[in-house]
Order: C-alpha cells, then structure tokens, then sequence
C-alpha cells in the first residue's frame, strides 16, 4: 500500500530515534539498576520506578545534559521507513520533548534525516504546557500520526480526524481503541 499526498505527523523518541535504550543506560549507572527495554512497561518513569515526580523531572534534566542523550541514534528500520514516506508525503515531527532542547533535537535530525521533515514542533510536555499533540495533529491538517505513547493515540484518536497508528514498543501493549493500528516499523504503513 503506498501513501501519497498525505501530512504525515510523527513522533521522535521511540519511533524515529531510538531514546529507551540509552535512557535506561542512564539510568541503569545513575540508580544502579539491570533494567532491560522488556521491563519498561510504564509509560511514565516516576511510576516504574516507584518515585517522585520531582525526583524524574531531575533525572531527565540530568540525561538531557549527559553524553547519553548525546550519543541517540535512529531506530534503524526508521531510516528506511522515512525515506520512502518523505517521496510521496508531507512529514512533520511532533515531539513531547521540550523546546529547550531545539538545538540538540533539530541537529541530528538534520544531520541523518537532510530535509525530509517540513517541521518540527515541540508540546514541551515535561514543562508544564497545556498543549497536546492533538492540538497540533489539527492546527497542521495531519492526516496520519504515529506514536508510541497511548495516552498521545487516544488523545489524537478522540480529538482529530488524523488515522493514528500506535509504534509497537513495551509499554504500550494495552488495548487499543478499534480506530487505532498497532504497527511494529515505519516500515509497516508503507
């Protein structure tokens, strides 16, 4: 099935670049823990660890200036996966991450992406914005989103006409509402 003539709105970490692995390195060293990717089966950190939301918000401060976050790369079927949705469709990025971060976000991006994406918009979900991805899905007329957050799905599901498409990943195998496709790679809507 080939998707022509579409805005395609997609999320970063987890679904383009590969973010838990190098997280839970983190992680792994600062709490001395032995968690593998297969454990994360929580969405929000403060709850799979048992810990404060304070204390997480100081972690992530603490991985977003760290060589960890520096050293994320692509998911590697993503690679593929972009350049063939960039052929025919209009692709933009939409990411929770905050835009503090733009700098450290837009270069690799540039750097392995070229100008495949037409933007990219920060919710800035961590620092207290009201805005959800579904705001954004509207504001843009995204046909198609993807994203490995279920809370981000149902939101887009309930609050667009966008077709949304659930990136396969541990802490996301619920249930999903009958509107949504469980995907595995990029690849798979290609």
């Amino acid at each position: 099935m080939k998707i022509f003539n579409k805005k395609i709105g997609i999320d970063l970490d987890d679904v383009i670049i590969d973010f838990a692995n190098e997280l839970i390195a983190f992680l792994n060293l600062k709490l001395n823990l032995s968690m593998k990717k297969e454990h994360i089966i929580e969405y929000e950190i403060a709850k799979l660890l048992n810990i404060p939301e304070e204390a997480t918000e100081k972690l992530f401060e603490e991985f977003y200036n760290s060589q960890y976050f520096k050293k994320l790369r692509p998911i590697k079927s993503s690679i593929k996966g972009i350049n063939e949705l960039s052929k025919y469709n209009e692709l933009y990025i939409i990411t929770a991450r905050d835009r503090i971060f733009y700098e450290e976000t837009i270069e690799p991006i540039k750097d392995i992406f070229h100008s495949k994406f037409e933007s990219i918009h920060f919710i800035n979900k961590f620092n207290g914005n009201k805005f959800l991805k579904s705001d954004i899905c509207n504001a843009l007329h995204i046909d198609i989103f993807i994203d490995d957050s279920i809370d981000n799905v149902i939101d887009v599901c309930q609050n667009s006409n966008s077709k949304v498409y659930l990136f396969d990943q541990p802490w996301n195998r619920y249930k999903i509402p009958n509107k949504v496709k469980r995907i595995y790679s990029l690849e798979d809507i290609i």
